[in-house]
């Protein structure tokens, strides 16, 4: 890995209250079958919304055990299947722990969610392994605007997949993307 790709001296870091929300992000379930039209939109808006395309009982799977480990560090009362916070507190660094070793592997290798990967690549899907989980609190300084593949310099065609586990509402913060920004390249510096 170089610094080189993280050094960006003429990008301006990007605020939150820069970011104006200014349409709804399209489903692309209709596109699913057609590969080529799949891979249009993504070049032309940077983005795939797909709902409902994964098996149901491997996302169930997946929330519960995301559930427990949250559980299991004071920030979700056990068994809570819309994993509210309680309150507690959460002291960090928790993104690397071995509590949630195999998670994501296990909805990711299901066979039929490896299907809709492979629809989506156009290719057998290969996962690259997930470094860091996020569990935070609401309303924390670690929600900040950011940039995915930002730092996995390398990785040809880097397509980041969000999974949402719990209903995520739009009064919960939902998920912001910048349309076209794929167009664009790096809006924030870190170096």
């Amino acid at each position: 890995m170089t610094v080189a790709a993280f050094s960006r001296p003429e990008t301006e870091d990007l605020k939150v209250l820069d970011v104006k929300p200014d349409r709804e992000l399209e489903s692309c379930n209709h596109l699913l079958d057609d590969h080529v039209a799949l891979d249009r939109f993504y070049e032309d808006n940077g983005y795939l919304l797909l709902r409902g395309v994964l098996d149901p009982g491997s996302v169930a799977e997946a929330r519960d055990a995301m559930l427990a480990v949250a559980a299991r560090l004071g920030m979700t009362s056990p068994g809570d299947p819309e994993g509210k916070w309680t309150g507690g507190s959460f002291g960090g660094g928790m993104e690397e722990s071995d509590l949630y070793a195999g998670i994501a592997a296990r909805l990711i290798e299901h066979p039929t969610n490896l299907a809709v990967m492979e629809k989506v690549l156009g290719e057998p899907a290969c996962a690259v392994p997930i470094v860091q989980y996020r569990t935070y609190p609401p309303n924390g300084p670690i929600t900040s605007v950011h940039q995915d593949g930002f730092y996995s310099p390398g990785i040809q065609d880097y397509k980041p997949v969000w999974i949402s586990l719990t209903p995520c509402s739009r009064a919960m913060g939902g998920l912001a993307l910048a349309v076209g920004q794929n167009k664009r390249g790096y809006f924030h510096n870190v170096a």
